[in-house]
């Protein structure tokens, strides 16, 4: 499922190079695809599939978990975590969405417009992209912040965004010995 956390940064990366019209077409197509490979699951099984493939109700074991060792279990296992982290999730892809990914765009006032945002200027700074740096480092951090707010991360999950982690240190502006400190420090942690 950890491939899943970088579709926000597909989605945006889309948008920006296509308009939405021919956005909307590939999500449809995307969707009837998913379609196409579940019926034969969704033909013998439907119920089944549905609520196994989608069981928000999974509550994962704290044995199991990187991420988030230094809380105690009850926190970790309770339904409050679980949503606490959700709205994180969603209110850093949204700042993503406000003020890095969609800045300058029509796109960016229409976002705002349908969500009645005052559209002044608010000083947000962002980057048109159209190169590849760009639409890499717009699917990275998409991935990173899912990663950031997993309620539980295996040790294999850190194969989906090991290799990104370089990547994204290079592209900040933080001084050199303290991107490789944190380097270091992930890989540690790990």
């Amino acid at each position: 499922m950890n491939v899943l956390l970088f579709a926000p940064g597909v989605l945006a990366v889309v948008l920006r190079i296509s308009d939405i019209k021919e956005t909307a077409k590939g999500v449809v197509a995307g969707v009837m695809f998913q379609i196409a490979v579940a019926l034969p699951f969704l033909w013998h099984h439907p119920w089944s599939y549905v609520t196994k493939a989608f069981e928000f109700s999974r509550v994962f074991m704290y044995t199991w978990t990187v991420n988030w060792k230094f809380i105690p279990e009850e926190w970790f296992l309770s339904k409050q975590f679980s949503i606490f982290l959700l709205i994180v999730h969603l209110r850093l892809l949204w700042a993503l969405v406000q003020y890095r990914w969609f800045v300058g765009t029509s796109l960016h006032s229409a976002v705002r417009t349908f969500f009645f945002i005052d559209d002044k200027d608010d000083g947000a700074q962002g980057s048109v992209f159209v190169n590849k740096d760009a639409i890499a480092s717009t699917v990275f951090i998409s991935n990173f912040v899912g990663i950031l707010s997993a309620r539980s991360l295996h040790y294999q999950f850190y194969s989906w965004y090991f290799h990104t982690i370089p990547f994204l240190l290079l592209r900040t502006s933080i001084s050199f010995p303290l991107k490789l400190l944190l380097f270091c420090g992930i890989e540690i942690v790990w």
